[in-house]
């Protein structure tokens, strides 16, 4: 069995913890390739003897950054996404050429039961097995890949050329690029290989937005029940890294994080998350009290009022507005109640 992970120094201490829950729950031993674009000999050692005590191989890999600069990137501060995501395209060219097959991971999953199902398809006449999100549009987070096919049809190549020549168009990485030029072409995952809070409820929900549902009811509630791979898919709301994450696996997560080398570290924190901190419906309630106060200003007499309303009238001064009120709002939360 073969698993893959791509990822960059950023992300580096979030990969134990896919891996211990892929060796926990499937006999080994398994052959994890790790694609990096740079790791200290410190890591790399502490990666390598970690997995080889389990019982399983490690492969790790370089591969230089620079030849991704086609790859258009959404700024820097962005927790959900960094140019590695890009870096799961080379994969068939990266990996040996013996190997024919392999189950491609984000860093950001656990897996929950037997993978041995996904490596008994066949899956010869397409470049891969995912989880379809919307009709004809797939969630490349968990991939099985033929690599045989991407390097017969020169798939790789195409896709870059995709990405750079339609760079306008590119919102989620690789992701845009594999919809748009091979649009369907893939074998369809039942949904409980790519389950996460965001995924289900935008599956179930697909009546809802005029669309053709892509999953039957079961299907979808067999995912919720008997997941084989959690997708902790979305932004910093949902990581399982960060405090008070309002993804629901936190609890699994966290006893994963206790078998690995990173047991002692810290999980991050968040203004945002904090303010969302027990509350039934956090997204609503943090946007409600975020307009209130928007509102409160706005309706100030004299020069207070005029300024808020000039920083309220474009996108980018209301985001502005929103990070510096909602900070505002953390510090009062947090100071009062200790």
């Amino acid at each position: 069995m073969d698993i893959c992970f791509t990822f960059d120094n950023r992300y580096y201490q979030y990969i134990f913890v896919p891996i211990i829950s892929v060796i926990e729950n499937n006999p080994g031993p398994i052959n994890f390739h790790l694609i990096t674009d740079k790791l200290s000999k410190k890591n790399e050692k502490l990666i390598e003897d970690w997995i080889r005590s389990k019982g399983s191989n490690a492969f790790i890999y370089k591969t230089d950054k620079k030849q991704f600069s086609v790859c258009p990137v959404k700024g820097v501060d962005n927790d959900r996404l960094t140019r590695a995501a890009y870096f799961r395209i080379n994969i068939p060219q990266i990996l040996p050429k013996e190997i024919k097959k392999v189950l491609y991971l984000d860093p950001d999953v656990m897996v929950l039961g037997s993978l041995s199902g996904l490596f008994e398809l066949n899956i010869d006449n397409c470049p891969f097995a995912v989880v379809e999100v919307l009709n004809k549009s797939c969630n490349s987070g968990v991939m099985l890949m033929n690599l045989e096919y991407f390097r017969q049809h020169n798939l790789s190549e195409r896709l870059f050329d995709y990405i750079e020549h339609n760079k306008d168009k590119i919102e989620y990485y690789d992701q845009d690029a594999f919809n748009n030029l091979i649009h369907g072409n893939w074998y369809k995952l039942p949904p409980k290989y790519n389950a996460g809070d965001i995924l289900l409820s935008t599956l179930s929900h697909v009546k809802n937005m005029g669309l053709l549902p892509v999953y039957s009811d079961e299907e979808i509630e067999e995912a919720k029940k008997n997941p084989v791979i959690v997708h902790f898919a979305g932004s910093f709301h949902y990581k399982l890294w960060y405090e008070n994450s309002i993804h629901s696996g936190q609890e699994r997560y966290l006893a994963y994080k206790e078998k690995t080398p990173m047991k002692n570290a810290k999980l991050k924190t968040n203004y945002i998350l904090y303010l969302m901190k027990g509350q039934d419906k956090p997204y609503e309630y943090v946007k409600e009290i975020v307009k209130a106060q928007i509102d409160k200003l706005s309706s100030s007499d004299g020069l207070k009022g005029f300024f808020v309303k000039s920083l309220n009238s474009s996108s980018k001064t209301r985001k502005f507005l929103y990070t510096f009120i909602s900070y505002m709002l953390y510090l009062k939360k947090r100071y009062s109640e200790k």
